[in-house]
């Protein structure tokens, strides 16, 4: 049960450094979005863009908040591992 519990862990890290890189990208496309529409001279699409651009920021703060969970129980699995307490140990 324990390599089980290892497993996880190092599973956790792999997607934890993914959700990081999806975030960052989604930021990159806010700021994408808010500069064209600074270029836009039709105040609806203007609008839009912005619009897009608060939906790319929401999907990466929602990226970071899956992030601070996985980490919070790869810190938990973690634990288990270094202390021997995996269940059936």
């Amino acid at each position: 049960m324990l390599a089980l519990v290892r497993g996880i862990s190092d599973a956790w890290q792999a997607v934890t450094m993914n959700r990081i890189g999806e975030a960052e990208r989604h930021r990159h496309q806010a700021e994408e979005c808010r500069a064209k529409a600074e270029l836009m001279a039709d105040e609806e699409t203007r609008a839009l863009y912005f619009r897009l651009a608060e939906a790319y920021e929401a999907l990466a703060d929602n990226q970071e908040e899956v992030e601070h969970n996985r980490q919070s129980f790869g810190d938990l699995a973690s634990k288990m591992v270094n202390s021997g307490s995996g269940v059936g140990s």
